[in-house]
């Protein structure tokens, strides 16, 4: 082994770092080291970015005894450079320390088999030189991987003198046994979620400027999106004084923020991970609930409790959820980075976006896929063309229990809702041989025992069964919840399944009312959606939809006065006006109307302030 020499070690690795000025106290996680005198160890562990160093930092200046500070990096892998340095650190504050065990190690060109020799050369001499006490902190202790310093370490705290506490911060759990020290009380533990700040901290940490202009309800938002992530809050807190007062939008300068955000989970962890790992990430990464056996199921591999354990080991933004047996969740911005990573177009994503709607369940369930947007198909689990139905009736008939399904319908109801105005008894023969045909073709899916008769009605059970228009109202409702991040994702993925009108080729009372109720849910994703982008100044992608809105219904008032306003925004007046003065020919031709006042007044506001000399286009 080539020993380093000593004028070769840089002094900067073992000099307390540099802290930003605008770094709130943390109090409440200082009084976590309460106690540290009688405690051989502090870890700090949790993913990058939570502020470890910082919080040491301040641990620091508040000890009455001498600190040494130890800076590691890739470059530390090798035991004798570990000593050295860990060596040179502590005669910055004891002179001389250590040249006894300097001098034993020289001798050695495997210095593996002398640790225990080196320990106990170290200690003494902190027992008898360290009277008063000492902190020793080993910070990004994550970047060491060679065996033997794991091992040297975990001596040497199983030796620590009395007086003498070792803090180590990890993005990783620590390779070493401390089962002892834990039970008697000896390891103090800090992790990712007393990092996280606090709502409290939140607001401390924005208002700690000058200004002091970051109002409470903003700090509020950047709380949920951040989820107390220091960095990421950082980000969000320097875009938002960048930008000047009166052109601060908060859906704006949290799209940049997650920018940023992705960007440093690309340079930081991302791309320091194995490729297999990384397409792990990237294909589990729809899942909101992680267990080994879906992901087996997910990406057909063996392995995957082994990767979620070094994941688990490795802190990569993976978090236990508690009550719930090897079941773990990505950090939500996390999730969204690989989210962005993931080729959805690509016939295996879909498959894993199948699967996990199931949760893992199936190996246990057959599933069949329905599709009532558009025309209506019907899928087996594995195949690739629709179901071929003997009549156009059975078809409606199916349909009408998928819409119901889970509910148990009176015989009665079908036939008043099927055939309206016909005589019950000759459709209730009718009925018979469609629920004939029907359950013929559950039974090649292998779901025959779904339709039940029960109590004079018929009931289809849903379980087994993914039904597009489920999953378009279950994505509509998620992105109305309060505090949702990125609703436009998942509004974009709801319309995206709105393929055609509701049950297209087929008409009767029943199908035209569910039509109605769900265009008007249709409407209002691309309403909302075309709102979230005038938010985010992202006028094309507005105009793009309010177009769509318009297509449907040419006479929502909302979208045409949201086109003005765009126009009007991006300075094209002249557009502005022209599109008002069409909306008021379609009014007229289509119900012989004009406009409301509300209108006719953005009207001659536009009128009022307009330049005719100038026109900007959309572009």
């Amino acid at each position: 082994m080539q020993m380093q020499a000593k004028d070769s070690l840089l002094t900067t690795k073992i000099e307390p770092p540099q802290i930003g000025v605008e770094i709130i106290w943390r109090e409440r996680l200082i009084k976590k080291f309460d106690g540290f005198k009688v405690r051989k160890l502090t870890i700090v562990s949790a993913p990058t970015g939570y502020g470890k160093t910082v919080l040491i930092s301040q641990f620091a200046t508040q000890v009455d005894i001498h600190v040494v500070w130890y800076q590691l990096d890739e470059f530390d892998n090798e035991l004798i450079t570990f000593i050295r340095y860990f060596i040179a650190s502590i005669s910055r504050n004891i002179p001389n320390f250590g040249v006894q065990a300097l001098n034993f190690a020289d001798q050695y060109k495997d210095l593996s088999k002398q640790i225990h020799s080196i320990v106990i050369l170290i200690v003494n001499e902190l027992e008898e030189r360290a009277k008063e006490g000492l902190v020793a902190i080993l910070d990004d202790y994550h970047f060491i991987n060679e065996i033997s310093i794991h091992k040297f370490v975990e001596e040497l705290i199983r030796y620590l003198p009395k007086g003498v506490h070792l803090v180590i911060s990890s993005r990783y759990v620590l390779p070493m046994n401390l089962a002892r020290l834990k039970a008697h009380g000896l390891v103090n533990e800090i992790i990712c979620n007393d990092l996280k700040f606090s709502r409290a901290e939140t607001s401390k940490f924005a208002k700690y400027h000058k200004n002091n202009i970051i109002s409470e309800d903003i700090i509020e938002k950047a709380q949920i999106e951040t989820d107390g992530w220091a960095v990421s809050l950082s980000f969000l807190k320097t875009l938002f004084l960048q930008m000047e007062e009166d052109k601060r939008d908060l859906s704006l300068i949290q799209w940049k923020n997650r920018e940023k955000v992705y960007k440093y989970f690309e340079e930081e962890v991302f791309c320091h991970l194995p490729e297999k790992v990384q397409a792990f990430l990237i294909n589990t990464s729809i899942l909101d609930e992680i267990t080994p056996t879906i992901c087996n199921d997910l990406i057909e591999e063996k392995d995957t409790k082994e990767i979620l354990e070094n994941l688990k080991y490795q802190n990569i933004f993976l978090t236990k959820i508690e009550g719930k047996e090897e079941t773990y969740r990505y950090q939500h911005l996390f999730q969204d980075f690989l989210k962005k990573r993931l080729n959805r177009k690509s016939t295996k994503i879909l498959k894993m976006e199948q699967l996990a709607t199931s949760k893992g369940k199936m190996k246990d369930d057959v599933w069949i896929k329905v599709y009532c947007f558009g025309t209506f198909e019907v899928f087996g689990k594995n195949d690739v063309k629709p179901v071929q139905w003997k009549t156009t009736k059975a078809k409606e008939v199916f349909a009408y229990l998928i819409k119901n399904s889970n509910k148990i319908i009176s015989k009665e109801k079908i036939l008043e809702d099927i055939w309206p105005d016909m005589d019950p008894k000759k459709t209730s023969t009718w009925l018979h041989t469609y629920i004939y045909q029907i359950r013929k073709v559950m039974k090649k899916l292998g779901i025959e025992k779904g339709l039940i008769y029960k109590n004079g009605g018929y009931s289809l059970k849903r379980k087994g069964i993914k039904i597009d228009m489920d999953e378009f109202e279950n994505l509509f409702n998620y992105s109305m919840i309060e505090g949702i991040i990125n609703p436009i994702e998942y509004l974009e993925k709801a319309i995206s399944l709105y393929r055609g009108e509701y049950l297209e080729g087929l008409d009767n009372k029943w199908i035209v009312e569910e039509n109605n109720r769900l265009q008007y849910i249709y409407i209002s994703a691309l309403e909302r959606l075309a709102k979230l982008h005038m938010e985010e100044q992202e006028y094309i992608d507005a105009i793009n939809y309010l177009n769509i809105i318009l297509e449907k219904n040419p006479l929502l008032e909302k979208a045409h006065k949201m086109l003005i306003v765009i126009f009007e925004r991006i300075g094209d007046r002249i557009a502005a006006i022209n599109h008002y003065e069409n909306y008021c020919k379609i009014l007229k031709n289509e119900l012989g109307i004009e406009p409301r006042k509300e209108m006719e007044g953005l009207y001659y506001n536009l009128i009022k302030n307009n330049d005719n000399n100038k026109k900007y286009p959309i572009g």
